[in-house]
């Protein structure tokens, strides 16, 4: 594995070593998949891209350096390329001695808020800055709903997984798309997202519990309390 691939997801393991590995907090990581095929002469086959070799070691490897927590479970998107990554996980963690859960789909992991991919790709995605046209509500929600909804409904499903009282001290790792997580860091952390702030491969935020309270926090940047 060469020195690029092992930097991917690096500031969010260190995240998790923060803030989660004293056993007192429930958490969850939403994550990037790892690095994945294109076809840009082919945006129809864009869902069934999956993992490049470097992709696959560096999924593994991520799995296998995570720092001991009680327990892994898994949540992913439907898209073949966020599956592997989250399967790839699950076997560095257990190589390296740790406890998991299968995965799991979840419809709020995956692109749910496209509502027509042939107007998006033939109107919206030419163009330089898809992502700024989106977030200045550019982009009519019969195509694509507002970033704010999709925040919100990833959202709903994490204060599910961190009120769950009869589960133990563990770390839910949701694995997911670039797209999901611009919404989501600009609605919890006011992230717009730019150059400066691009989600990598493996690159995410942390949710925890800290008493009664939840928090959110993305690397370089400090937790922010969610209301």
């Amino acid at each position: 594995m060469n020195n690029e691939t092992a930097l991917y997801g690096r500031k969010v393991r260190h995240l998790i070593e923060t803030y989660l590995c004293d056993g007192s907090r429930k958490g969850l990581v939403v994550l990037r998949h790892s690095v994945r095929h294109y076809d840009t002469d082919n945006p129809i086959n864009e869902p069934f891209m999956g993992l490049t070799e470097e992709g696959k070691q560096a999924s593994y490897a991520w799995g296998k350096a995570l720092p001991p927590v009680k327990e892994l479970r898994f949540f992913s998107s439907f898209i073949g390329r966020c599956i592997e990554t989250a399967y790839l996980i699950d076997k560095g963690f257990v190589a390296a001695g740790g406890v998991t859960r299968h995965n799991q789909i979840e419809s709020t992991l995956s692109p749910f808020y496209i509502r027509d991919a042939l107007g998006l790709f033939e109107n919206y995605l030419k163009g330089s800055d898809f992502l700024s046209t989106w977030f200045n509500r550019a982009v009519p929600p019969k195509i694509i709903d507002p970033p704010e909804q999709v925040a919100a409904a990833m959202i709903a499903f994490w204060k599910k997984r961190l009120m769950d009282e009869a589960s133990p001290a563990r770390l839910d790792v949701c694995v997911t798309h670039d797209w999901n997580l611009y919404a989501l860091r600009w609605y919890l952390l006011g992230i717009f997202p730019d150059h400066r702030e691009k989600v990598d491969y493996l690159d995410g935020l942390v949710v925890f519990r800290d008493g009664n309270s939840d928090y959110a926090v993305s690397p370089g940047h400090e937790p922010r309390r969610l209301e």
